[in-house]
């Protein structure tokens, strides 16, 4: 906040990046920690009156009770960008302040501009003007506490990012972190070479493929294929209701197309194979 206080008194513009949308991370009931979920079976966006899921676009109201077991103790955990956006209006009166996200795509003129990990997909290119003097990721420690196995290499993607530009922008950068040694760790080979070690020990990508499939509607034909699997001797998990996960050989794929095949239109199928190695329009190459 002092380096933010700081910039703004030398008339320079901030930017913050902060990837979580809405109002907050997620709602959660204090009785039996369930945290609702769309049909998707994704964690929607909080927005100021109802959930909006950014992977479905199913839009619904707050509830009052926990969907899970009724009661009325369900809160908002965690802090978005809207409601960083009114905390830092308040310390800050005086600076004007935006959002920038896929609702918000307009890059408008402010002192500080809080945006999401839309910036750097959508908005920032190779000719991009010099405009910040101060960038800051306010969300990075994110990245350590996700399931996903590829969640440190997203972290080392991000840092990467950031770093390319500090360099373009000439700005100041910081990463707001409790756990500066792993953000320390995720430059040079020594990373590569660690995750390299670790992703061989685990049998995961590189070393073997990842096939997910997903079923919003939990069809019997998603369970029975998926029973299968297990009987085959497939390493598979579930992610949750709607998603397993499985690593294979290569090799070891191919007589599973025509099980694949034979599933629902609504099941999606997520591989990091190319598309020709199936026939199926479901198939969607990662």
């Amino acid at each position: 906040l002092a380096r933010i206080s700081e910039a703004l008194d030398a008339s320079q513009r901030i930017l913050l990046i902060h990837n979580q949308k809405g109002f907050a991370k997620r709602l959660e009931c204090l009785a039996c920690h369930a945290i609702p979920t769309c049909r998707c079976g994704e964690v929607p966006d909080i927005r100021i009156q109802d959930l909006r899921c950014n992977h479905c676009g199913e839009e619904m109201w707050i509830p009052n009770t926990c969907p899970t077991c009724g009661a009325d103790r369900l809160k908002q955990k965690g802090v978005g960008s809207s409601r960083l956006m009114e905390l830092l209006q308040k310390v800050l009166p005086s600076a004007r302040i935006s959002l920038h996200d896929k609702e918000h795509i307009e890059l408008a003129s402010s002192d500080i501009v809080i945006s999401t990990e839309y910036f750097f997909k959508s908005t920032h290119h190779n000719f991009f003007p010099r405009i910040f003097s101060l960038i800051a990721d306010l969300s990075f420690d994110a990245n350590f506490i996700s399931l996903d196995y590829n969640a440190m290499h997203g972290a080392a993607e991000r840092l990467s990012r950031l770093t390319a530009l500090q360099y373009d922008q000439r700005a100041n950068y910081l990463v707001q972190t409790w756990v500066p040694d792993k953000l320390r760790a995720l430059s040079g080979k020594s990373y590569l070479n660690d995750e390299l070690t670790i992703r061989e020990k685990c049998k995961l990508p590189p070393f073997k493929r990842r096939l997910r499939l997903i079923d919003k509607n939990v069809s019997s034909a998603y369970k029975d294929t998926l029973t299968k699997l297990k009987e085959r001797g497939f390493d598979l998990r579930m992610i949750d209701d709607v998603r397993s996960e499985m690593f294979y050989e290569d090799a070891s794929i191919s007589s599973l197309a025509p099980l694949f095949n034979s599933l629902p239109d609504q099941v999606i199928i997520e591989t990091d194979l190319p598309t020709y190695a199936f026939t199926s329009r479901r198939y969607a190459s990662k």
